[in-house]
């Protein structure tokens, strides 16, 4: 009995057993509304429905472990993915941006090019991204850090403007898999050729666990709303050039 319930709240999740006793009242006892509205939420929990919903998300043109033929760029830039604030008031990057951070160090180092980290102050209680990931990985000597920008539309816009100081052409793109698109998209909108997209991070894989629906599945919905309705936002403000958003996921080899 005791390993059934380590493994009810360990392994399954006192949130998935609440979804799941939730969905199960209403399909029971809550008539044809409650009923419809269970049926829909266990859909909406499963996780390869929010996978599902992310591919259009993902404009990577490499891997990083493909990226040794694009000869033509001339720097490699890596968005910010955030950072935190320990109990101590210490500042940390986030899994994201360590993540985006390696693989953009990697890059740099294997094809002898400059290296960009770019994130500010998205968070006004929170420290700038970029110095934050650049002190604790290392990065503040090989790496030019862009701390102004509060935003992906802002990090292209800084990212340009180092592009033009420094004389570069083309830039390798370093994000996450499900923000490669908006990422992509806004710093091919300020005229600065798109070499290629990395996006980090593991490509889906549709097993039997993603049909199971949990509490997770349903917080995982909330990053890709987010990416969506930032790109419904740069497109209305100008931020994304609509032609650019469909060829985000394109090359723009630099010409001589």
């Amino acid at each position: 009995m005791t390993e059934i319930a380590n493994f009810l709240v360990g392994d399954v999740g006192l949130g998935t057993i609440l979804f799941w006793a939730m969905a199960a009242a209403l399909l029971i006892a809550g008539g044809k509304w409650g009923r419809g509205l269970a049926l829909a939420s266990l859909v909406l929990a499963m996780p390869v429905a929010s996978q599902l919903a992310s591919l259009p998300l993902d404009a990577s043109t490499h891997g990083s472990s493909e990226i040794d033929e694009v000869s033509q760029a001339d720097a490699v830039a890596v968005f910010g993915g955030g950072v935190f604030a320990d109990d101590l008031g210490g500042m940390w990057p986030s899994r994201e941006s360590i993540r985006r951070a390696t693989v953009g160090r990697e890059l740099a180092q294997r094809l002898a090019r400059p290296l960009v980290i770019s994130g500010g102050r998205a968070n006004p209680a929170l420290a700038a991204e970029a110095p934050v990931i650049g002190r604790i990985l290392g990065l503040d000597e090989m790496a030019v850090i862009e701390d102004k920008a509060r935003n992906t539309e802002e990090n292209a816009h800084y990212i340009s403007l180092l592009a033009r100081q420094n004389g570069w052409r083309s830039v390798i793109v370093v994000t996450s898999r499900s923000h490669t698109r908006r990422a992509a998209s806004a710093m091919r909108s300020t005229d600065v050729r798109v070499a290629a997209v990395v996006g980090v991070g593991p490509r889906p894989v549709f097993a039997m666990p993603m049909f199971l629906p949990s509490a997770k599945g349903l917080v995982r919905w909330s990053s890709v709303l987010h990416e969506y309705a930032g790109i419904v936002w740069y497109l209305s403000t100008g931020g994304i050039r609509p032609g650019e958003l469909a060829a985000a996921g394109r090359k723009q080899l630099s010409t001589v």
